[in-house]
């Protein structure tokens, strides 16, 4: 009796795990991986570089913007939570999040409708090695800033 009832705890341990691992794929697999690697693109005089790679909770970037005279870093943290992806930005002065609830589409768009702008960070789907984004406060926007990435690895 022993011995089953052993057996019993081993096979629900072993389920367990094994739901566990499934689960964790099934979120894997609908994260963006399209924007690992590294990007880049010019704008109003800055070399803006911007390094996806995964970690354990999700996606981390670090977006540089260069100029002649500094450097300027912003953290972004992309984590999912079921069907939503927050976008967690750090930069010098503030945190902020942006949601994302449509995750099954080939553009991202994040909306914090709290914030002053942008109120949305869109990225498209790359075409080849080439992948749009831009912020924004509502569609045509006439203050929208379009930065048009390169994959550079």
């Amino acid at each position: 009796m022993e011995n089953s009832k052993r057996f019993t705890q081993r096979l629900i341990s072993i389920f367990i795990v094994i739901i566990s691992l499934y689960a964790c794929q099934q979120n894997e697999y609908k994260m963006p991986h399209w924007l690992l690697g590294k990007w880049k693109t010019n704008y109003d005089g800055f070399l803006i570089t911007e390094y996806w790679y995964k970690n354990k909770t999700g996606f981390t970037a670090v977006t540089v913007w260069h100029d002649k005279k500094s450097k300027d870093y912003e953290h972004i943290n992309l984590l999912l939570n079921k069907d939503q992806l927050t976008y967690r930005i750090k930069t010098k002065t503030k945190n902020m999040d942006f949601v994302c609830d449509d995750i099954h589409n080939d553009t991202l768009i994040f909306v914090n409708n709290d914030n002053d702008f942008p109120k949305r960070i869109i990225y498209v789907e790359p075409t080849g090695d080439e992948m749009e984004v831009w912020i924004e406060n509502f569609p045509n926007d006439p203050n929208e800033m379009r930065f048009p990435f390169k994959k550079i690895n």
